[in-house]
């Protein structure tokens, strides 16, 4: 939401949060912490999907489905990283940017053994992300 925020008041940006079906009360409650205009675009099929993230100049994702296609479609992509090894799952290659903070037990088998506190996502930063983001050559 802080991020969204930033984008919109600093940039003049435009924001789009995209998600399934099932996210989208957390989009709206996203869309509202952030208090400015962001688009929602939820449950989208995947070639429409990989058609709104390849218009845009950045992408901002956790490990996920969509996170590999912003990379596919060569969106300069910010990947936040936590419980998946990012060796073996995260882009490689410039201008893609990762972002993980190396705690014990991660990476961890989270998928099985459902972490309470979720400490190697939240230990990223708002500020960090921002940089990141604004490090990255627009297209």
């Amino acid at each position: 939401s802080e991020v969204a925020r930033r984008a919109v008041e600093e940039l003049g940006a435009r924001v789009v949060v995209v998600g399934a079906a099932k996210e989208r009360g957390l989009m709206e409650r996203a869309r509202d912490a952030a208090g400015v205009p962001i688009t929602l675009m939820g449950d989208l099929p995947l070639g429409v999907l990989a058609g709104v993230i390849q218009r845009c100049d950045r992408f901002l994702s956790s490990d996920s489905g969509p996170m590999h296609l912003s990379v596919a479609v060569g969106t300069p992509t910010v990947a936040l990283f936590g419980p998946a090894p990012p060796a073996q799952f995260a882009p490689k290659w410039e201008p893609h940017v990762v972002l993980r903070k190396p705690i014990a037990c991660s990476p961890c088998k989270q998928s099985r053994d459902h972490c309470r506190n979720n400490a190697c996502m939240r230990l990223i930063g708002v500020d960090e992300v921002w940089d990141a983001l604004g490090g990255m050559d627009g297209r």
